[in-house]
């Protein structure tokens, strides 16, 4: 099927937009006026993993050890509240199964602006984060594809408004850049547009209608673009003391035209494809210290390299406080993955399973050790990693 590309293809000045942002932010900033706090996160970890991207045969064992610092900080004046958000990350592997390719800085920046009225609040924000591809693929999708490391330059603004006691209105339109510094995967630039309609029922129960866009712009050899449309309607609601609801089902629409380079200008390859969408959980505390969380989504979305998926969802938490300063959480998760431009694959099933125990040492200092267990199934076959995790988190505030 061959059509005629009529829409141009979106596109983000990264360093513009995030510079323009920045002096917003700091058009508004009176440190003399300002009520300032801040406050700084560090942490040290280690993991020991004996397949850590995922593959078959296993790649053997490997030894990341990883230390990030992160700084917060808010200014509060009348009407306006600013935040700034900066970490930096370094990782080095170790062992026979380590991956020279992967990048050892994770780290970003974060700046956002709040312009608060009586009914309604406007807000900002611009960012940037370098982080590992392996790392951030098997946290999203299990399949590794791209290594190096993935940079993201996002800018957002939008408000919320309230037009009557019961009713509330917002909206955001987001702009996203991603590159990547491995040659496997294909830069793209992702433009969402986001509005919500929210009608508070009661005190206990909100009811809400959202509708969304997405444009998503790959600059690979077939000049890739893809459509999104999503419409969604749910409910948030408090059904007892103990349990809580907040659901919404849709539908979503995807239309991806390819141009292919053989035949300049190129024929257009044109694919689409509707299906319902969800997204559903119950969270159930029967004691004060415990909490039971049960879940299920649906979507249709881009991954995180921008693979375009239908992918369904279903999991299960359980965090049980052990005393005043200790806890154990337990979590559960299966999903299958259908990959609707199949560039890389057709489909893939994901089963996730992890078990973590915190313990607070002091008032800055915590503690956590974990397992995680994490097996995938696709068209090439089967792989699974285990894994265990140790670390210690000192948390100061600096200010006031």
């Amino acid at each position: 099927m061959t059509t005629k590309r009529t829409l141009p293809r979106p596109g983000i000045t990264r360093t513009g937009a995030l510079f323009a942002a920045a002096c917003l932010i700091s058009s508004v900033m009176d440190a003399s006026a300002a009520d300032w706090s801040a406050s700084t996160r560090f942490s040290q970890s280690v993991e020991a993993n004996d397949n850590r991207p995922l593959t078959s045969p296993p790649a053997r064992e490997t030894y990341e050890f990883a230390s990030q610092l992160m700084l917060s900080t808010i200014a509060r004046m009348p009407g306006w509240r600013i935040q700034a958000d900066a970490d930096v990350g370094y990782r080095t592997l170790a062992g026979p199964g380590a991956d020279e390719s992967t990048s050892p800085m994770d780290n970003g920046v974060q700046l956002r602006a709040e312009k608060i009225e009586n009914l309604t609040r406007y807000y900002v924000s611009g960012a940037w984060r370098r982080q590992d591809a392996t790392s951030a693929q098997i946290a999203d999708s299990g399949i590794v594809i791209a290594n190096g490391d993935i940079n993201t330059y996002i800018v957002e603004a939008g408000l919320a408004r309230t037009v009557s006691p019961l009713d509330t209105v917002t909206w955001s339109i987001q702009g996203k850049s991603v590159d990547f510094s491995s040659s496997t995967a294909s830069s793209y630039v992702d433009s969402t547009s986001t509005g919500v309609w929210t009608r508070h029922l009661n005190p206990l129960t909100d009811v809400f209608v959202l509708a969304q866009t997405e444009w998503l712009a790959r600059d690979d050899a077939a000049h890739t673009d893809t459509l999104f449309a999503r419409a969604m309607v749910g409910v948030d609601a408090r059904l007892t003391k103990q349990l809580s609801f907040k659901g919404s089902v849709g539908t979503g629409f995807q239309m991806t035209d390819q141009e292919h380079p053989t035949a300049p200008p190129g024929p257009i390859a044109t694919s689409h494809s509707t299906g319902w969408l969800a997204d559903i959980q119950f969270t159930y505390r029967p004691l004060v210290n415990t909490e039971l969380s049960l879940y299920g989504a649906r979507s249709i979305s881009p991954s995180v390299i921008g693979e375009i998926e239908q992918r369904a969802t279903v999991g299960v938490s359980l965090r049980q406080g052990i005393s005043h300063s200790s806890y154990l959480s337990l979590s559960s998760e299966l999903s299958r993955q259908t990959s609707l431009d199949g560039l890389t694959y057709d489909n893939a099933d994901v089963f996730r399973a992890s078990a973590l125990y915190g313990y607070k040492l002091s008032p800055e200092w915590q503690a956590q050790v974990s397992y995680r267990y994490l097996h995938k199934s696709d068209d090439t076959g089967s792989a699974h990693s285990n894994a265990v995790f140790l670390s210690a988190v000192r948390e100061v505030t600096i200010l006031p």
